[in-house]
Order: structure tokens, then C-alpha cells, then sequence
């Protein structure tokens, strides 16, 4: 008998952004059963992972796509991010993706959104999609003191 794996939850964000990249690899690192899969909106078929997902919508905010096709946005869909991790970010995750705590958090997570760029500047996060993998650019990694590699 072959056991049937469960497809990995999609999780759509801005290859371009720092925060966001900083954040998909931190939990890329803790996500050992490989329940996420992360994919930059500027390379995914948005239309295929979710019917009615636009370019406009994925550069508002962060989405989550479950396996059975649901479509979580902002706040929600990083505690349901964090509900696929292992403890204790299970435990947060679905403590903050119940709707009362997830709503509260909204307006702070579109704040945080909509000044990504700015905020990635300020902690020196800085990426870029090339090729269409994202990449974080290192100022002063070789080069001239005043451009910056990729790392």
C-alpha cells in the first residue's frame, strides 16, 4: 500500500522584497516536514495556483493556497503559515489565525505591507529576483565599496 503525501500549501509573496525573502527563509528553515512551498508572484501563474488571484492582489500582501484550493491573504494567511510549522510556531499560528486575533492584526500587517520596501532598506534587507529566484544582494561582497553583489 503507497501512502498519499498532502500537497504543500503554496505560499505567493514579493520575490523583490526583503522582509518578505528574510521571512520565507526563516521558515523554510524550520518547516521540516515540507508542508510550504514558496513561490514570487512575479514567476507564478497565479491565475493556475488560485482562480481569480491577480498581479494587483499579490502585490498587496502575502497569500497562502491550501492544498484544498482555500485562499488565505495578510495577517491570516502568516499565522496559518505558521500553523504548518512545527512547535511551538504551530501553537502561535493557530492561536493568531483565529479570526478575532488575525483581525486585530490585519491593519498592522497591511502597515508593514504596504512599506515593505522601506522598512527592507531600514534592516538592510535587500533582494532580488533574478532569473526568477530571489536573491540577497550584499553591499561591499567584492566589487566596489559602493555596489553591491549578490550573495
Amino acid at each position: 500500500m503507497t501512502a498519499i503525501l498532502p500537497q504543500p500549501d503554496i505560499v505567493i509573496f514579493d520575490g523583490d522584497c526583503g522582509i518578505c525573502n528574510a521571512t520565507r527563509e526563516w521558515a523554510e528553515a524550520r518547516d521540516r516536514d515540507h508542508r510550504l512551498k514558496f513561490v514570487p508572484f512575479q514567476t507564478a501563474s497565479l491565475g493556475a495556483l488560485s482562480p481569480g488571484l491577480t498581479d494587483d492582489m499579490a502585490r498587496r500582501m502575502a497569500w497562502l493556497v491550501t492544498d484544498a484550493g482555500y485562499r488565505i491573504g495578510g495577517a491570516r494567511a502568516i499565522f496559518t503559515i505558521l500553523a504548518r510549522l512545527p512547535f511551538p510556531w504551530k501553537i502561535a499560528g493557530t492561536i493568531g489565525a483565529f479570526p478575532p486575533i488575525s483581525l486585530i492584526c490585519e491593519p498592522f500587517y497591511r502597515i508593514v505591507a504596504h512599506n515593505r520596501s522601506r522598512i527592507s532598506g531600514w534592516l538592510g534587507l535587500s533582494y532580488c529576483m533574478v532569473r526568477g529566484v530571489p536573491q540577497r544582494i550584499q553591499p561591499g561582497d567584492g566589487g566596489s565599496a559602493d555596489t553591491p553583489t549578490l550573495r
